[in-house]
């Protein structure tokens, strides 16, 4: 990247990307500009597990199997006859129970022990992070894993804990263990060409989703324009599937929005776009033109955070208007909004 993104930036970026900018009003981060990203995101779980206390943590229902002296829910008779508890006056009970040992929690919990242990994070909010962790007795410790966050159920009243568990979860695939001392480290993640380029993807589809109303945004898949006696459902081709889709009554236009840490390849000392990316966002065009009307003259964009040097070219490949755009990502966030919607016209 031509610079470090603004600290200011990332927050903003991050909400759009996860589509949370209502729950995030609930988090007063009071940004200096001066923070690191780790501070970022401990500062963000650390005052979101704060209003989460305040207002009581979220409980659920558990199903717990447990030999009991008054019988509720489900009885094991059979269990309960050859262990001889029923003649003790016990038995063994199958019930559901309020707890706030759920798995949200569980999960807000480990991360708080890892911002505790993280090395390199401010000692403030380390310490913060470790006194909110005792809050969370009555909930199970648990290792973290990429699986646990894909079972989270969200709903209408627990969208704060979607912005957390995401942050959580940002927090858990950039922080490594050091098993020889036991605590965590973290890296950059706007340098994690894993991780930023789904979160500018992202960030690009729900910032126009929320800040124009001409354009009607979605991701979509295109189907081929082909046939196959071989292979009738085309089921061999790759799936195209666009990052955004903008249309309205007058044009069509699909973007790709890229992360690169460098803009352009280079050959030979020669600078080019990423011709994998040219040859998709072509094949996008090419083949979507078959549903007609405004979609016959599609126009499609390759959008890239700058690097060294903004660039905007436009080009007219088999008859289709290729546009290779450009933000600046360090900017001023207002710039950047006026430069994202500058580019829509």
């Amino acid at each position: 990247m031509k610079a470090a993104i603004p600290i200011n930036n990332l927050y903003h970026m991050l909400c759009y990307a996860w589509d949370v900018l209502p729950q995030s009003n609930l988090v007063n981060v009071n940004l200096t500009g001066k923070e690191q990203p780790i501070e970022l995101l401990a500062h963000i779980i650390n005052t979101g597990t704060q209003h989460l206390l305040r207002r009581g943590i979220d409980k659920g229902y558990v199903n717990v199997e447990e030999v009991v002296t008054t019988l509720r829910g489900r009885v094991d008779f059979a269990y309960s006859g050859r262990r001889t508890l029923l003649h003790q006056g016990r038995a063994l009970c199958s019930f559901d129970e309020l707890t706030a040992d759920i798995l949200p929690n569980q999960i807000l919990k480990a991360t708080l022990f890892r911002l505790s242990r993280l090395r390199g994070l401010n000692k403030s909010l380390q310490k913060e992070s470790g006194g909110l962790l005792k809050k969370f007795d009555e909930v199970t410790q648990i290792p973290l894993g990429s699986s646990l966050f894909k079972r989270v159920n969200f709903h209408s009243n627990n969208r704060f804990y979607r912005f957390i568990i995401n942050v959580c979860e940002l927090v858990y695939y950039e922080s490594l263990l050091d098993e020889r001392h036991g605590d965590f480290t973290f890296r950059d993640f706007y340098r994690d060409e894993g991780q930023m380029p789904k979160l500018y993807e992202k960030f690009i589809y729900h910032f126009y989703r929320k800040k124009q109303n001409e354009y009607r945004v979605s991701s979509e898949r295109i189907r081929w324009d082909a046939t196959s006696d071989d292979d009738p459902g085309l089921s061999f081709l790759p799936s195209m599937l666009t990052d955004i889709t903008l249309r309205s009554k007058q044009r069509s236009l699909i973007i790709d929005a890229k992360y690169y840490r460098k803009t352009l390849s280079s050959f030979y000392g020669a600078k080019r776009i990423h011709s994998n990316n040219l040859y998709q966002i072509n094949a996008y065009l090419q083949n979507v033109k078959r549903n007609g009307g405004n979609d016959s003259e599609a126009t499609g964009m390759l959008l890239y955070p700058v690097v060294s040097e903004h660039v905007a070219k436009t080009y007219t490949i088999s008859g289709k208007r290729i546009r290779i755009e450009t933000v600046d990502l360090a900017e001023d966030w207002r710039i950047i909004e006026a430069r994202l919607l500058l580019l829509l016209h």
